[in-house]
């Protein structure tokens, strides 16, 4: 399920698109999977409202695959057997709690297999610059509301703070308390996250999501997820080395690995700055689909900062994966 603001609105939309076109190219060959995403818009359509209406009643869906916002969270229980894989993409523990709570467990013996979000530093600088200039709004304005709508008249920004943050009574915006703690909240959580990785390094969201969920021996699991990634990405390359490899098959590899690589490359702890580039580059590189870029060279500099002993190496116009670094 997805927590209902604009970058996971568009990320859910996304997951959609994506999993629209694999389940395509599989239903040539098996039964056609239905993927459904409900925000508040698509409840109040007629399709959506009767996919609510049905969890609400039988607590739970026939579609294959279900994306929610946070448009599900209240009044709605989820006990159904068929559902074992469940994505959680949220950044406070609140959020994660709710959105986890949906499942309910009919059975002690009842497994399910959650699936959760990794974020980097960036992405919690990115959410305190914007925290910290709400908070700013609301000090600025604090005690001095008769000013507010002067300044929302001329302001986007002020004017969708004070639609988050304050209601009308009479003539006049006042702030909503709740709402204001709740923002002083998240601007001392998004600051402790960028203090987080900055001491912790790559993993820190993975080790707080652990944490919200109780488990023990949080370095020791950072280290087993972070090895069944790299697990992966050998047994990908394994298929291919010792092969010379046409550039369809350059595209075909980078494209099963590069996720996996952003991935791990995130997760980098490295202290130089030109390495912090190096990083900064193949992430951007490998963010990017394979549609038009086969694997090249750079795929070396990715093995050197993720520790696989693999190299790819051009003689002539053939291109090959080998043992060893470059």
């Amino acid at each position: 399920m997805v927590r209902k603001n604009r970058e996971e609105l568009e990320r859910g939309k996304e997951i959609k698109s994506l999993l629209d076109k694999s389940l395509q190219k599989e239903s040539e060959t098996s039964r056609k999977r239905t993927v459904v995403f409900i925000d508040s818009d698509s409840k109040n359509e007629e399709e959506g409202a009767d996919i609510v209406k049905y969890i609400g009643n039988k607590e739970c869906f026939k579609e294959d695959v279900l994306i929610a916002t946070s448009v599900l969270d209240n009044g709605i229980s989820i006990k159904d057997y068929e559902l074992r894989n469940f994505i959680i993409m949220a950044t406070t523990r609140e959020q994660f709690i709710q959105m986890l709570g949906r499942k309910r467990k009919r059975e002690d013996t009842e497994c399910l297999n959650v699936y959760i979000l990794l974020r980097d530093k960036k992405d919690f600088e990115r959410f305190f610059l914007t925290s910290e200039k709400q908070v700013k709004f609301k000090t600025e304005f604090s005690g001095q509301e008769d000013k507010l709508l002067e300044k929302i008249m001329k302001s986007e920004f002020s004017y969708q703070c004070a639609r988050k943050l304050c209601f009308v009574k009479g003539t006049s915006l006042i702030f909503n308390e709740l709402a204001v703690k709740q923002w002083d909240y998240l601007y001392q959580y998004y600051q402790k996250m960028v203090d987080r990785f900055e001491y912790e390094g790559g993993t820190a969201f993975l080790k707080e999501q652990l944490e919200w969920i109780g488990c023990k021996n949080v370095e020791e699991k950072c280290k087993e997820l972070m090895q069944s990634l790299l697990g992966k990405m050998r047994e990908v390359i394994e298929n291919y080395k010792g092969k010379v490899l046409s550039e369809e098959d350059r595209k075909a590899v980078r494209e099963k690995i590069r996720l996996d690589i952003v991935r791990i490359l995130k997760s980098c702890d490295v202290s130089e700055e030109k390495d912090k580039k190096v990083i900064k580059g193949l992430i951007e590189e490998y963010s990017k689909s394979s549609d038009n870029r086969p694997l090249t060279k750079k795929f070396n500099d990715v093995m050197k900062f993720i520790g696989l002993n693999y190299c790819l190496v051009r003689e002539g116009k053939e291109y090959g994966i080998v043992d060893g670094n470059p």
